[in-house]
């Protein structure tokens, strides 16, 4: 895990440092990196999905997950869906030539990809939108508990990193916020571990003011 953790805190450190990060670059980064650091994932994609039926796929390390979000748009079916309509953080494909959730998807998943197993990861969620990163491999029974710790981590960077591509909207700007503080606590543990220095000692080798790792904005309960 070591250099999984060297990675992640390099990216948050990175996302710390380019708050003006311009079009989908930072996603597309995070994306890329999330293919390479989670145990088991081959390619990874980061999708958005409005009023639980209209898919977009807003960053992927291969065609292989702009081809499942095609899939999941024209069933309306698959993993993406499903966390929308059960409010889980995680939906997990172990094996998708035996899965039974979605016949029609898993058919036509297995007839046009070489997909063996998925990570369906929650980002972020608002009213009528949410998002999701999806991790996949080719193999079946790719994913452990340690995939979805760091897959729930590679999350938290992108839900950051969409919020700031819409810092303008008031939600947006409470999941960065909230985003800005998982990462940076997320970072400094792990240097901590690793280096054994104290949290100030982390906070000041990541960039952050100590004090500002424990600052976050609170919503109120109103949406526009």
């Amino acid at each position: 895990m070591n250099d999984v953790n060297q990675r992640l805190a390099r990216l948050a450190r990175t996302m710390n440092e380019r708050p003006e990060l311009e079009g989908g670059s930072g996603v597309d980064e995070i994306v890329q990196v999330s293919a390479r650091v989670v145990p088991g994932a081959q390619h990874a994609g980061f999708t958005i999905v409005e009023e639980g039926r209209t898919i977009t796929t807003i960053a992927s390390s291969h065609r292989f997950s702009v081809r499942l979000d095609e899939i999941s748009q024209y069933l309306l079916q698959g993993p993406c869906l499903d966390w929308g309509r059960d409010n889980r953080d995680v939906v997990v494909v172990d094996d998708m030539a035996t899965d039974t959730r979605w016949p029609a998807y898993r058919s036509a998943v297995l007839a046009e990809t070489p997909v063996g197993s998925l990570l369906s990861l929650e980002t972020f969620t608002a009213v009528g939108l949410y998002g999701t990163l999806n991790v996949i491999a080719e193999q079946a029974n790719a994913f452990d508990g340690e995939s979805i710790a760091v897959g729930m981590s590679c999350a938290a960077c992108a839900a950051y990193e969409w919020a700031r591509l819409f810092g303008s909207r008031p939600q947006a700007a409470f999941f960065s916020s909230l985003a800005r503080q998982e990462i940076a606590e997320l970072a400094k543990g792990m240097l901590m571990e690793r280096h054994r220095i104290d949290a100030d000692a982390a906070s000041r080798l990541l960039g952050f003011a100590p004090q500002a790792v424990h600052s976050c904005n609170v919503c109120d309960g109103s949406w526009p």
